[in-house]
């Protein structure tokens, strides 16, 4: 069984895990991301507790985590997880998702879910260019040269005279944006 789990996407191994209760789903979800969950535990242990004690209770809260988190992405629940534990007087409540979130969220699900159906595909790309119009010139330029032109961050940070991550915190906006206005669109 454990082979079939490993070739699963990280979407089916959470609803294996949330509606069928399987313990091997967790233990498949818990080995892909363990790497991550070292790598990010190692400079955060200097000085804290010693990691016979962090890496077990940070397995046990991901192992319910996964059960019960309403994220439905495995790599934001590890990273929720993470930033709650050692961050504990954070206000970051275990369970919220943020309305920007839940909207890229909702988005991706149309997207996929309109994969084979044309006139629903067709729809959504109407909505989404009509979105697009009202982003500033500037989000919508940036926009068109990663996701149409395919260039990278460092390309456009050149053109546009601006650093890489401020090229990524407008790409990462201008996502959110179009997003929450589907969403809001949605419940008009």
């Amino acid at each position: 069984m454990q082979p079939l789990l490993n070739n699963m996407n990280d979407k089916e191994l959470l609803n294996r895990i949330r509606k069928m209760r399987d313990e091997e789903a967790v233990g498949a979800l818990l080995e892909r991301y363990s790497h991550l969950l070292v790598a990010y535990c190692i400079p955060k242990m200097a000085s804290r507790e010693k990691s016979a004690e962090v890496i077990p209770a940070l397995l046990g809260t991901l192992d319910q985590n996964f059960r019960t988190m309403h994220i439905p992405r495995a790599n934001d629940c590890v990273a929720h997880t993470l930033a709650t534990y050692f961050n504990p007087k954070s206000n970051i409540h275990p369970n919220h998702v943020s309305r920007e979130v839940q909207a890229i969220y909702r988005a991706e699900n149309r997207v996929q879910q309109s994969g084979s159906n044309p006139i629903e595909r067709q729809q959504l790309c109407d909505e989404l260019l009509q979105r697009f119009a009202q982003l500033s010139p500037d989000d919508q330029q940036v926009v068109t040269q990663f996701y149409a032109e395919q260039q990278s961050f460092d390309e456009i940070a050149v053109a546009k005279g601006i650093s890489r991550d401020k090229v990524r915190n407008i790409l990462k906006d201008a996502r959110k944006k179009l997003a929450t206005q589907l969403m809001d669109q949605a419940y008009e």
